[in-house]
């Protein structure tokens, strides 16, 4: 029998970083099916198109049969297994599968359910590591604008982004530089003195004795800083950094793996790989909740001695879920069988091309992003009259859904448009096409 719902339930699920009254009032959103082909239902019945993979981690789409089998086949088998007791198959097969896959720079995984878990795994791996070897140094870098999940640990990671007073954190040890993101720092007129400045500010904390630095945390395409694509050479000079200094360098693909940005992991463009590298969301294209942190032989076997006290004291009961692998393990096969990324990586140029068209609109600042992590970045001052208390992105995506196209603001002048790695051009043309007509609105109600 199915249930019918009023507006007014939705208060009883309370929605991520969300004002849930301003949600409720401006935003409500339910969803009740989707489609083969990338679309949503409401319950309602009219269709969104799902121009953001739910939330950069559908890569693969939704209602995949070969994904669906596997989950099916797998609960058939071994449905549920906790790591703390024992080690699955599933899970075993999937390590060995992304192990080569990462032509096996790594040696270990240690699952999780979420980016959010992989990031507080990585921390704690990384300031145990320092400890096994009888060095204290609990110091972790992050960039400026960096988002690398909502759990304790990751907030403090990434503390430039929280109000930290509101929930009574503080921030030891933890430390942020600056980006060369020329719309962050617009003092400075030439991108390598501005790349420069930053890997200077990362040399002089590495070797402050005071800031016991041990790791730094980089996504390479920060989808937080409105998918700003660090500079290679940046990239590169970080690694150089923790290589002289002994730092530890953790990659986060959380977002940027599993062909989003037109690879199977970000890290392969530049040639920068971690010592540690956290992945989520792509990993089973959100069909199953799931993640994990990759790690070198070189940092798992200082955990690897008959002394009890070199453990990792961690674990989560549903970590190397047995289904949740399976998922992956087909994710990855298709991944790497249907050449996914390399079509990823066009059908992402064609896009981007077509969203560089809406800078016709004065309001429109830039296109940034790589693959099919893109972002449109508004002028944060335009004012809606009657709206003012809504950033422009937000009201462009409230257009949007209102033509039939689900994108996301993730921040008050920022949309990103990540559709499904399986998009095609006359998808792209017609997300381009809903845009441009909100945008032209949103040009009629300014001049108002």
């Amino acid at each position: 029998m199915e249930t019918k719902h009023v507006k007014k339930d939705g208060e009883h699920v309370w929605n991520a970083f969300k004002q849930m009254k301003s949600y409720m009032e401006k935003s409500y959103l339910l969803l009740d099916q989707a489609t083969p082909e990338n679309y949503f239902v409401t319950a309602n019945r009219r269709q969104v198109y799902d121009g953001v993979s739910t939330l950069l981690n559908s890569n693969l789409g939704h209602k995949h049969p070969r994904i669906q089998q596997a989950i099916l086949e797998q609960l058939q088998r071994l449905d549920t297994a906790s790591m703390f007791v024992s080690t699955n198959t599933a899970a075993l097969n999937y390590a060995k599968q992304l192990l080569k896959a990462t032509e096996d720079r790594y040696y270990s995984i240690f699952y999780t359910n979420s980016g959010s878990e992989a990031c507080d795994t990585a921390i704690k791996i990384a300031r145990k590591y320092w400890k096994n070897r009888g060095e204290n140094r609990p110091g972790i870098i992050s960039l400026e604008g960096s988002y690398h999940g909502s759990s304790i640990g990751a907030m403090m990671v990434a503390y430039g982004g929280y109000a930290m007073d509101d929930y009574a954190l503080k921030h030891d040890y933890f430390y942020q530089i600056p980006v060369p993101d020329p719309l962050l720092h617009p003092e400075f007129g030439d991108e390598t003195a501005l790349v420069q400045h930053c890997l200077n500010v990362a040399q002089t904390l590495m070797r402050d004795d005071q800031a016991c630095v041990g790791a730094l945390i980089i996504e390479q395409v920060q989808l937080s800083n409105a998918a700003f694509a660090l500079p290679q050479e940046f990239v590169i000079g970080l690694e150089k950094l923790c290589r002289a200094n002994g730092v530890l360098l953790i990659v986060d693909e959380v977002a940027t793996g599993f062909g989003r940005t037109g690879s199977l992991f970000g890290s392969e463009q530049i040639g920068v790989w971690g010592d540690l590298m956290m992945f989520a969301k792509g990993v089973t294209s959100g069909y199953i909740p799931m993640g994990g942190v990759l790690s070198t032989k070189d940092v798992f076997m200082t955990f690897w001695a008959d002394n009890p006290e070199s453990a990792l004291e961690h674990g989560f009961t549903t970590g190397g879920h047995p289904v949740a692998c399976a998922a992956a393990s087909a994710c990855l096969e298709l991944l790497q069988t249907e050449q996914i990324c390399a079509i990823a990586a066009q059908t992402g140029a064609y896009l981007r091309e077509q969203l560089q068209a809406l800078k016709a609109f004065s309001f429109v600042r830039e296109v940034r992003g790589k693959g099919l992590m893109l972002a449109l970045i508004l002028d944060e001052t335009i004012k809606i009259p009657g709206m003012e208390q809504w950033g422009v992105a937000n009201i462009v995506s409230r257009f949007l859904v209102n033509k039939g196209i689900l994108l996301y603001p993730d921040s008050d002048s920022t949309i990103i448009i990540a559709p499904a790695l399986n998009v095609g051009k006359s998808e792209c043309d017609m997300i381009c096409a809903a845009l441009r007509d909100c945008l032209e609105k949103i040009a009629l109600l300014t001049e108002r």
